[in-house]
């Protein structure tokens, strides 16, 4: 799986998808918003409960950076990959000075970027920005779409689709299913639309 996202405490995401590479219907995945305590009398670290049954001793003062991926599981050259994240950002940062920023670390880090699309567009309710792009990773080229929100105020949620760009016609319509069906929730809530939950 290749991902690149250009971090929340305390909040949830749930993101809908008609998940084609995990056996069809609707995949949940909703982080816990209280997976990241405050115990002031451990001044060091807090025990935190990270999915799949483990703690950790976490530095009270670290930012949390929520992340959730999917998976094809197939070979890298070939499967598909889609990771959502969640990350703490100063509230005066807006969304087009955000995207600004993530496009220029991306070209500065990416290797053979090439930019092919920047737009603007909706995630649910919610204006959002989505960059379209190359990059190649260890001879191989990767076409990748990330799409940006600022739909709580002082985090940004990003989703980050990637496909190896030869395969990328088989899987157009699956990416642009991300944007259009994904739906915003109020932190805290599990609205669960009757499919499988991970």
């Amino acid at each position: 799986m290749l991902s690149v996202s250009t971090g929340t405490r305390g909040r949830s995401v749930l993101l809908e998808h008609h998940a084609e590479f995990a056996g069809g219907g609707i995949v949940n995945s909703t982080l816990d918003p209280n997976s990241f305590p405050t115990d002031r009398a451990n001044a060091m670290n807090t025990q935190v409960k990270v999915d799949e049954g483990l703690t950790l001793p976490i530095p009270q003062h670290w930012k949390r950076a929520a992340v959730v991926a999917y998976s094809s599981g197939d070979d890298p050259e070939r499967g598909v990959s889609v990771v959502v994240r969640r990350e703490s950002l100063d509230a005066r940062v807006k969304l087009t000075q955000y995207a600004d920023n993530a496009l220029v670390e991306l070209a500065r880090t990416m290797p053979e970027f090439t930019l092919i699309e920047r737009h603007p567009c909706m995630l649910d309710h919610e204006p959002a920005v989505e960059l379209r792009y190359t990059l190649k990773v260890r001879g191989v080229d990767y076409y990748q779409r990330q799409l940006y929100a600022l739909d709580i105020p002082g985090s940004v949620l990003s989703i980050t689709s990637t496909v190896p760009t030869e395969h990328v016609d088989e899987h157009t319509e699956f990416f642009d299913s991300l944007a259009r069906d994904a739906r915003l929730i109020e932190p805290g809530k599990n609205n669960d639309p009757g499919g499988p939950s991970v």
